[in-house]
């Protein structure tokens, strides 16, 4: 639901008209909204999990669908975000 509830303005009147009346959801407010990752951000996210996993494993052979706790994929098809 929050996808709707940050993409309110792109939504139909009678979409907005169903969320408010039936299910009592709100547009977010302006300080809700998700702060997007920049670049950067998301490098070194993703070099501490890759340190975190070298550490415990003493390698960087990672399997595929793996994923560091913290939510960070390490495997080779995690999404890019291209």
């Amino acid at each position: 639901m929050n996808g709707q509830r940050y993409g309110w303005e792109q939504l139909l009147p009678l979409q907005q008209w169903i969320l408010e009346n039936t299910l009592e959801i709100t547009p977010a407010e302006e300080h809700e909204a998700p702060v997007k990752r920049t670049q950067d951000a998301k490098w070194a996210a993703n070099l501490a999990a890759a340190r975190q996993f070298h550490t415990r494993e003493e390698h960087l052979r990672v399997p595929r669908k793996h994923a560091e706790q913290g939510g960070c994929g390490l495997g080779p098809d995690r999404p890019s975000g291209r």
